[in-house]
Formats: structure tokens, C-alpha cells, sequence
């Protein structure tokens, strides 16, 4: 399918949003006094705030919303929120993460690009094989113009071929880079073997869909069947369709995150008529499976999953800055609660460069009302501290609505 390739396209969210994210296109703004540019928004990071916002409009009934914050039920009054425009900002190249700055390299004559995302999640050293060689670097400056080039050490991702994925250690972190080719395996079984993709990927949330509506989001809690049914399709054949799409088959959406292959909730389709569609590996790929295991795999997993409630891209808090120190910021979410004495102070890691400078650039201080997009679980035993926090932003909090600033 040589189509253009979908760098975060996901599951488990409501279809229509990506479609809406991915009809806006839009010219390059200049904002904030000219320190942070703005670009033209991909589905990817339209989706990414709105998933995070639309955590806050879960309701279960009552007077109060029950609302899942990071595995922590929150008792919040009915909200709305509406955020302005979606978008990357592109950072001077002092604020930028290593990750950030150098987005390609080449390695034996290859081209690799960077799989680290909006989330910019590092690849444990557990994953890791041997040394294989050092690759040169490159990132752009889009305020001064400017070429950079740097050189670093590139490890095998274990269980993985190098041809396709590989891991460069950047400045103590290791980051998975892709091979930036349409390349894709002529068979299942060679798509399974070079990604080592049975032990690298797990089944674990998904939705059922008739064509572009959801019937449900499920939980599974083994997948091992799963595996072993497509571990019996090794024969089918990569297909080659720009025509193919999902728009009118029954299909079940696994959620694909993968920390080995730097994945993070990218979709694998089922479809009843014997199809499996991934863009795990960016790339949509598409593979003839068979009606007979296809249907065995829908029907296992309907038969084992439990209802779940749908599992945003990211998770937003919003509330109350209360404190700020030079590796944390304390928010209470008070603001959002019908009875103010249920509020709770949350503390949100501000080492990492991603939320020091926006607290820095937007200068957020004592009293500011923010918004904080998470992918974590939020530890309550460690005072309530929020893992995986990467992006804040100023929010006005009107009644009961609350809005994001543009």
C-alpha cells in the first residue's frame, strides 16, 4: 500500500476526530512574540490534545463525574472543554530535546528516521544487543537555517533485523530509528520474524467496529492464542491495494504500543473477511490472513475480553498551579471539583526539558490555571506524582467550561 505513511494514527479513539484532524491543513503562524513557531498540524497531533481533553468528559451518572484520571477516579463536575487550534511547535534549538534536534540518520548506507514521537519514549537497555557501528546524525534549525551533525553509537534492538529498526544511544538514552523505506515483508511470517513481533507486541486493548462505528472497547488479558493463530499464517501474502479500506467490513482494533519497536498506539485490524492491517512499523502494511483465522481471532478475543472503558491517546490534568520548584510544579485539580474539599494536589515532574519550557516560555506561575497532557499512571504511595508528563498549557476555567488558550 504505498500510500503516505501514518506516523500516529490510533486505536481506540472515536474515528470522526481523526478524520477532522486529518481534513485541517494550515500555514505557519508565528506566535509568543516570535520565540515558537507554529506548523502545519498532522492527524497525529490534532488527536493527541483532543484524546487528552475528551478524558475529562467521561461521565457514570449522578450528580458528579466519575472521571479516570491516570488510575485514579476523580469526582469532577460536568465540564466542557474546548481547545484552539492543534499543533507541533517547533523549539529553538536550545530547547529541544536530544531526540528533537536530531530526527535522521544514516547507518551503512541507510537512512533512518527517528521513531521517539510526540511522546519521546526511550528504549530500556534490557531490549538491547550488541554494538553494530556509529552512525552520523543530522538535525535542522528552522530559526537560523542551520545544519547540525553528530555521531552515536547504534545497537542492535534484540530479536529485531537491523535493516529495519535499530537503536542509537543518544546521550545516555536510546531511541528506536526506523529504516525510511517502503519496504515491506512479502510474507506474514516475514513481517513476524523480522520484527520479532509475538514477543515485541501484546494484545491487550481493543475495540470492535462495523466498518467506521464502535460497538465496544474490551480488555484482554492473554493473548497468547491470539499468537499462536497467527503464528499459523506465515504463507500469507503482503497486499499490494491503494484501493483497500475499512470502511465497510467488520473488523476488530487491537491498540499496538510497543516500547522494543518504538510504537505507541498504532493500530492492528482484523477484519471478519481475513485481512490484517497494521501502521505499527509506520508503513500501513496489509496481509491476506484468511477468513478461518481471522474469524478464530475476533471470536477468541470477544469471548475474553471484559468491557473497558475507552482508553484516550494521552490523559489530560487540569487545575490550579499551587507551587513551583526547579524539578516539579504542584497542580490542584480543586477547580474542577463540585465540592472543593475532594480536590487533590498533583506533582508533575518538571526535570524534563518538554515541561520546563513551557513553564519557562509561557512563564506559568503561582495561581495560573494549566492544562497537562500524561501517557502514566499518576503514583499516589510516591505524593501523587504524574508519570510521563510532556506538554502544558495556560487554560481559562469560565464556570462550568473550561477553554484552552490559543
Amino acid at each position: 500500500m504505498r500510500r503516505k505513511r501514518i506516523s500516529e494514527t490510533i486505536g481506540n479513539i472515536n474515528e470522526k476526530y481523526v478524520e477532522e484532524a486529518t481534513a485541517y491543513t494550515g500555514g505557519k503562524i508565528v506566535r509568543h512574540g516570535g520565540w515558537l513557531k507554529w506548523v502545519a498540524v498532522a492527524a497525529s497531533c490534532a488527536v493527541v490534545l483532543l484524546a487528552g481533553i475528551l478524558l475529562l468528559l467521561q461521565l457514570s451518572g449522578g450528580e458528579t463525574n466519575s472521571v479516570l484520571l491516570g488510575g485514579l477516579l476523580r469526582p469532577y463536575r460536568e465540564v466542557k472543554i474546548s481547545g484552539g487550534e492543534s499543533g507541533l511547535y517547533v523549539w529553538p534549538w536550545e530547547d529541544r530535546t536530544i531526540c528533537e534536534k536530531y530526527l535522521s540518520m544514516t547507518l551503512d548506507g541507510r537512512k533512518y528516521v527517528s521513531r521517539a514521537g510526540a511522546v519521546n519514549r526511550p528504549l530500556s537497555e534490557e531490549a538491547l544487543g550488541e554494538v553494530i557501528g556509529s552512525c552520523e546524525a543530522e538535525g535542522y534549525d528552522d530559526y537560523t537555517d542551520k545544519v547540525y551533525h553528530q555521531t552515536f553509537e547504534v545497537r542492535r534492538i534484540l530479536g529485531v533485523n537491523e535493516e529495519r529498526l535499530v537503536a542509537a544511544d543518544m546521550e545516555g538514552e536510546f531511541y528506536v530509528f526506523m529504516h525510511d523505506e517502503y519496504n515491506p515483508p512479502a510474507t506474514f511470517g516475514d513481517l513476524l520474524e523480522s520484527y520479532n513481533l509475538s514477543e515485541n507486541l501484546k494484545f491487550s486493548r481493543f475495540t470492535l467496529c462495523e466498518g467506521m462505528n464502535e460497538k465496544g472497547h474490551f480488555q484482554l488479558d492473554n493473548d497468547d492464542v491470539i499468537w499462536q493463530i497467527l503464528s499459523g499464517c506465515q504463507t500469507a501474502e503482503n497486499v499490494d491495494d491503494n484501493s483497500w479500506n475499512r470502511g465497510d467490513r467488520n473488523y476488530i482494533s487491537f491498540t499496538a504500543t510497543s516500547e522494543t519497536l518504538g510504537a505507541y498506539k498504532k493500530v492492528f485490524y482484523v477484519t471478519e473477511d481475513g485481512y490484517v492491517w497494521t501502521n505499527v512499523l509506520n508503513w500501513a502494511y496489509l496481509y491476506h490472513i484468511g477468513e478461518g483465522a481471522a474469524g478464530q481471532i475476533i471470536e477468541y478475543a470477544t469471548e475474553n475480553g471484559s468491557e473497558a472503558e475507552i482508553e484516550p491517546y494521552t490523559q489530560s490534568l487540569a487545575g490550579t498551579v499551587v507551587e513551583i520548584g526547579e524539578d516539579y510544579i504542584l497542580v490542584d485539580d480543586s477547580i474542577l471539583c463540585e465540592n472543593p474539599e475532594d480536590g487533590m494536589v498533583f506533582r508533575v515532574p518538571a526535570d524534563d526539558q518538554r515541561i520546563r519550557r513551557y513553564i519557562d516560555r509561557l512563564n506559568i506561575e503561582t495561581g495560573d490555571t494549566v492544562m497537562i497532557q500524561f501517557t502514566g499512571k499518576i503514583d499516589v504511595e510516591a505524593g501523587n506524582v504524574v508519570k510521563g508528563a510532556y506538554y502544558i498549557t495556560e487554560a481559562t476555567i469560565t464556570g462550568g467550561d473550561v477553554w484552552v488558550a490559543e
